[in-house]
């Protein structure tokens, strides 16, 4: 496109979310395009800096309207000193702070928001906030489409762009596990998830009772439940069989040390957790939520959710059966190479972007 991108999301840190916006932001640059990447921080910024991206500080980690009307402000005078051909925004703050920003300006450049999912019941909310907000809406998979759609948003100003991944480096399992402190035999459950309540690690914590009783629960993420989860786990006794590792950046050591990946979660958009696993050859057992069971059916071992039971049987069955385990692994790199690629992404991106700057788009409410 050869253009001026200003990407805006709440911070850039280890999730999913962020880890799209690097990639695009890092493909703007091979492209020659301008990109600035609005947030609060996080340490993926000094990674866009040391690449060449260009990072503007705004503080979207605030909830009132007095922080929304500040952050909305800084974004103003960026769009005022440095005229964007297109306004990528991720999820629905950053779509409204976006909007409010580009209030007062005589050309007003167009607004792109992806939306990565949100709960189930605040999808009319959110429709009725893209319509005012954005130009177009990017649902990150065809379950998140159908929902905003089925809310009110306009199908016509709807696509959907998976998410994507890239096969991690692959390490030693030995090695990695020496890294990590962990015995050699240990059964290794991983969890990637922010801790917060929407991804039940609550559920593995109790499932954990009912696993091999060499099995190690590595929870990886920083969050709100953190203080109800360390509880938790010294209350059962735990403490010498889940870890808490907080936010980390060796996902791919992590990987490479797993014998299976897991996300209990109440909903989900299209998890780049559960598809970096995937990539890894490391087997899956998730909920069976939306979003999940239509896009990584055959792939994924499914499970009930709101189950501890369901959760450890699910575990258990691909731990137990060598060839089950080898059937996921399989079709899941089959989905990797055919569907949720970097450059199919990046590519159908390209194309949202081209169409908003030239115009074939719809016009939001006012």
């Amino acid at each position: 496109m050869n253009a001026r991108v200003l990407m805006v999301i709440a911070e850039m840190g280890a999730g999913g979310a962020e880890a799209v916006v690097r990639e695009l932001a890092l493909d703007a640059v091979r492209r020659h395009d301008e990109v600035t990447v609005a947030s609060s921080g996080g340490w993926r910024t000094d990674e866009l800096r040391s690449e060449g991206v260009r990072v503007l500080p705004v503080g979207l980690r605030g909830r009132s309207v007095l922080d929304l009307s500040r952050s909305a402000l800084t974004l103003a005078s960026e769009l005022r000193s440095r005229p964007p051909a297109v306004v990528h925004a991720h999820n629905v703050k950053a779509a409204v702070v976006s909007r409010l920003g580009t209030i007062a300006l005589r050309h007003r450049p167009p607004i792109v928001v992806t939306l990565h999912g949100v709960a189930d019941d605040r999808y009319r909310w959110t429709a009725r906030a893209l319509g005012r907000c954005a130009d177009r809406v990017v649902a990150v998979s065809p379950h998140v489409a159908e929902r905003i759609i089925g809310a009110g948003l306009p199908a016509e100003r709807v696509d959907v762009i998976e998410n994507a991944v890239c096969a991690p480096p692959g390490h030693d399992r030995t090695e990695a596990r020496t890294r990590l402190a962990l015995p050699r035999d240990a059964v290794v459950v991983l969890c990637i998830a922010r801790l917060v309540p929407q991804k039940r690690h609550d559920l593995l914590i109790e499932a954990c009772k009912h696993l091999p009783a060499h099995a190690v629960i590595l929870l990886v993420g920083e969050g709100e439940t953190r203080s109800s989860l360390e509880a938790a786990i010294a209350g059962a006794g735990l403490g010498d069989r889940v870890r808490l590792l907080g936010e980390r950046r060796d996902v791919d050591w992590l990987l490479a040390a797993a014998d299976v990946s897991v996300l209990p979660t109440r909903w989900e958009g299209l998890p780049i957790s559960v598809l970096e696993a995937m990539a890894a050859g490391v087997p899956v057992v998730a909920t069976a939520v939306s979003g999940l069971a239509e896009s990584l059916d055959g792939a994924v071992e499914f499970v009930a959710r709101d189950s501890a039971i369901a959760l450890a049987e699910g575990i258990n069955r691909v731990l137990g059966d060598e060839q089950h385990r080898g059937a996921l692994v399989a079709r899941a790199q089959l989905l990797i190479d055919g569907r949720f690629g970097w450059s199919r992404m990046l590519a159908r991106y390209e194309d949202v972007y081209g169409q908003v700057v030239e115009g074939t788009y719809v016009e939001p409410a006012t």
